[in-house]
């Protein structure tokens, strides 16, 4: 299993067993408010064995959080319960990698359509193979 599907896979069980909302992989065009999706990888190789194959990595894991409550108190709380699930422990990953969660940053803001409010949760976790 590549890290990528292990890191994706350990953020999804970690908060599908920590939320008390729904939480998708893919978000079905019924999905009710609120809601969290565990979105995109994004990664840096930041160095190598030999040259050829990797073994350290920084990841940027994007998570997002939909609410349509009118005010921004269920996103904002959403936001806090999915940062603290994440930082509550570290991710198992197989015993091929070992991450560190090194920082976050999030954001909210209203869609287009001027009813749903979406924060952008951003980790950055360095995954090392061991």
């Amino acid at each position: 299993m590549s890290v990528f599907t292990e890191l994706h896979r350990a953020l999804y069980e970690r908060l599908k067993n920590s939320l008390s909302v729904e939480v998708y992989d893919y978000v079905p065009d019924d999905a009710e408010f609120p809601f969290v999706n565990v979105g995109e990888l994004n990664s840096v190789t930041l160095s190598t064995k030999d040259g050829k194959s990797v073994d350290l990595y920084e990841v940027t894991s994007t998570i997002h959080v939909f609410s349509r409550y009118l005010g921004m108190k269920e996103v904002e709380d959403l936001s806090s319960e999915v940062i603290q699930a994440v930082l509550s422990r570290p991710l198992q990953l197989s015993s091929s990698y070992h991450c560190i969660l090194v920082a976050h940053e999030s954001t909210i803001h209203f869609r287009e359509d001027a009813k749903t409010r979406h924060s952008i949760i951003k980790f950055k976790i360095l995954v090392e193979e061991v």
